[in-house]
């Protein structure tokens, strides 16, 4: 009987790449005709490194990302309704939703699941890292209990619900937000308040996401000139992804933990299939003591066998072999100057070459776009 794949990202992965790239992936095991479960574990968003510019030189244009965020908030913080009060204004006669064959309108569907709405992990943790987290009940209850425009909205929007929820979670997070400053705390910034939106849309099914490419062309511009003129937005985008690994380095065990929680939540029997720093966490939760009972490794763009080489890894220490460590699939290209090897280190454990023909750094992102990685994977969970 078909178990479940545990899908968990590398470094500098947020919200906006990994569900496109969770959907993609699912989408395309069918096609190999792996019929296996797909879970979800997107930890960047709940516990990745949060950027918000302030270390920047000159940073211009994130000062005016900063002023611009900061301008549509400060409405909120004066009143959090103030973005939901023109959409309880009816649209024009003949656009209702009347629901399909007889269904239930979608906005009465949307309505009802956020009126029962509890935090996901994924919000606790972000409500927990921006100190909103003993605020967010009374919040909750401002906006949706002790008000009637958010009912009032979802009445009148008819099957446009996105923009009704997308304000309606800005409100949240600013009536929390406004509960926390009056206790004293400070006001998180704007990658923290993102997130938190966007979590929350997520967590409703209101959140459109499109395919994309994980790494885009982050380095495809590296001159010294086109670097510092580009700095601030370059800086954005690149933090995340250094910033991911430093904070591995330190605070691992909470995104161990997230992985840990996916396969308890998983059909039995469960496999992992990790890219890069994702492989880094599989491989310590693996080898570490009172490890999840996992069924076999998958690893793509996986530094793993480089860290253990260096003596780097908060697991395991060179020539220690883990103990009772599952089957364990690495696959590497060489094109990917980000995927290291492991037969030489690790007895029982196999590499398969990937050769994309991509140049880096599209390479290390490339994997599940060839078929010979899915065939590798088929064969593997099989």
């Amino acid at each position: 009987m078909a178990g479940s794949i545990v899908f968990i990202h590398g470094t500098g992965v947020r919200l906006k790449n990994y569900v496109p790239a969770f959907r993609k992936a699912e989408m395309k095991a069918k096609d190999f005709g792996i019929a296996h479960q797909w879970q979800e574990c997107g930890w960047g968003d709940a516990l990745g490194a949060v950027f918000e510019g302030a270390s920047l030189p000159q940073s211009q244009e994130l000062d005016k990302l900063d002023e611009e965020d900061h301008r549509q908030w400060a409405y909120l913080y004066d009143d959090p309704l103030s973005n939901l009060r023109p959409l309880t204004i009816p649209p024009a006669a003949g656009v209702a939703d009347l629901g399909m064959h007889g269904e239930e309108p979608r906005a009465e569907l949307v309505w009802a699941k956020i009126k029962k709405y509890t935090p996901s992990p994924k919000v606790k943790a972000l409500l927990e890292r921006a100190a909103l987290d003993e605020f967010w009940p009374d919040a909750f209850a401002d906006i949706l209990q002790k008000s009637t425009v958010p009912a009032e909205c979802y009445a009148v929007c008819g099957a446009d619900t996105a923009e009704v929820s997308m304000e309606l979670a800005r409100a949240i997070v600013a009536a929390a937000v406004i509960r926390a400053r009056r206790a004293g705390f400070v006001i998180p910034g704007r990658q923290l308040r993102a997130r938190l939106v966007e979590q929350l849309r997520e967590d409703w099914g209101e959140k459109v996401f499109a395919l994309t490419d994980r790494l885009g062309d982050l380095f495809a511009k590296l001159p010294t000139r086109i670097i510092r003129e580009n700095r601030d937005v370059w800086s954005d985008k690149i933090a995340f992804v250094i910033g991911d690994i430093l904070l591995y380095q330190s605070k691992g065990a909470a995104i161990r933990q997230a992985i840990r929680k996916a396969v308890e939540d998983a059909k039995p029997p469960v496999y992992l299939l990790a890219h890069s720093l994702g492989g880094i966490a599989c491989f310590d939760l693996l080898a570490m003591a009172n490890p999840p009972k996992v069924k076999g490794l998958i690893t793509f763009g996986s530094q793993a066998p480089l860290l253990y080489e260096l003596g780097a890894l908060s697991s395991l220490q060179p020539p220690q072999q883990p103990k009772a460590f599952p089957p364990w699939l690495n696959l590497y290209d060489c094109n990917d100057f980000l995927s290291y090897c492991g037969e030489r280190l690790f007895s029982g454990m196999k590499d398969k070459e990937i050769a994309s023909g991509r140049p880096f750094p599209h390479a290390h992102s490339w994997y599940l776009e060839t078929d010979a990685a899915w065939e590798a994977i088929r064969d593997f969970v099989k």
